[in-house]
C-alpha cells in the first residue's frame, strides 16, 4: 500500500473515532421523588439509556412496609411533556373531590405508564427482560405483587434493565417516575401515588463537560494496522531528515 493511501486511511480512522465513541455512550438521567398524598416517600433514581437498553435504579424511603409497590415511568405517547402534580390537588385536578389525588388524575397530568419497573424482592431482582412498550413482556401490570414489596424499613432499593422502544423513549425528559401504594382509609391501596419525579438530563452521552462513560466502539484492526505504519512512516521520515542534515 502506498504512502498517500496509509496516510489516507490512518487520518479517516482517527476523524471516526469521536463519533464511535459517542455513539457508544448512554445517554443519561436523573430524578428526585416528592411525596404524594402525605406519604413521607423521599428519594431518588438513577436512568441510562443505551439505544434500546435502559437501566433503572430506585432508592425511596418511607414506603409503607412488608407491601408491594407499583412503580412505573409514565408519559405521553405523542412526546407531551409529563407535568408533575402540585399537593395538595386543586378542585380541576380533584374531579372527586376527595382531597386525595387518586391514579387516573395523576395519569391526567402525567400521562399513562409506558413501563412498569417489575421486581421480586427489595433486592432489584427483575422479571425477564421485555419489550417495555404497551403490551410488551414489560407493559405495566395491574397485579401489585409483580413489583417490589419492601421491608420492614419501608425502604426500596431497586435496579432493573429494560428493552425498550427507542420512540416511546427516546427523550426521557419529557416523562416522569411515579411510585405507588398507601393505606387509604384502612384499606393498602397499591395504584395509589406515593411519590412522583420529573426526569432531568443528566449527560447525553457525547462526552462534553458532563463527563460520559460507556465503552469506546473499538477500531477494525486494519484501522490500528494504518496508524502503527503512519507512525513508523513518520519516524523514518524524522530519521532521514537527521540523516541529511548530520
Amino acid at each position: 500500500m502506498s504512502r498517500t493511501k496509509l496516510l489516507t486511511a490512518a487520518a479517516a480512522a482517527v476523524a471516526l473515532l469521536p463519533a464511535a465513541r459517542a455513539l457508544a455512550e448512554p445517554v443519561t438521567y436523573t430524578a428526585t421523588f416528592s411525596p404524594v398524598n402525605n406519604s413521607g416517600v423521599a428519594g431518588t433514581a438513577d436512568l441510562a439509556l443505551d439505544g434500546s437498553t435502559l437501566t433503572v435504579s430506585v432508592n425511596a424511603t418511607g414506603l409503607v412496609p412488608n407491601q408491594n409497590h407499583p412503580q412505573h415511568i409514565h408519559g405521553f405517547a405523542d412526546g407531551t411533556p409529563s407535568v408533575i402534580p402540585l399537593f395538595p390537588p386543586t378542585p380541576d385536578i380533584d374531579t372527586n373531590g376527595n382531597g386525595l389525588l387518586d391514579d387516573a388524575e395523576a395519569e391526567a397530568l402525567i400521562g399513562p405508564p409506558l413501563l412498569g419497573l417489575t421486581g421480586i424482592n427489595s433486592t432489584g431482582n427483575v422479571s425477564p427482560t421485555g419489550s417495555g412498550e404497551p403490551g410488551g413482556a414489560n407493559a405495566p401490570s395491574t397485579t401489585a405483587t409483580d413489583y417490589p414489596a419492601v421491608g420492614a424499613d419501608g425502604n426500596l432499593n431497586y435496579s432493573g434493565t429494560f428493552n425498550v422502544d427507542p420512540t416511546l423513549f427516546s427523550n426521557l425528559a419529557t416523562r416522569a417516575l411515579e411510585i405507588h401504594g398507601l393505606f387509604v382509609n384502612d384499606v393498602y391501596n397499591p395504584e395509589m401515588p406515593a411519590a412522583s419525579a420529573s426526569i432531568q438530563l443528566v449527560d447525553t452521552g457525547g462526552g462534553g463537560g458532563n463527563g460520559g462513560g460507556g465503552n469506546a466502539i473499538p477500531l477494525p484492526a486494519a484501522a490500528w494496522t494504518g496508524m502503527y505504519m503512519l507512525s513508523g512512516l513518520g519516524g523514518a521520515s524524522a530519521w532521514r531528515k537527521r540523516k541529511r542534515h548530520a
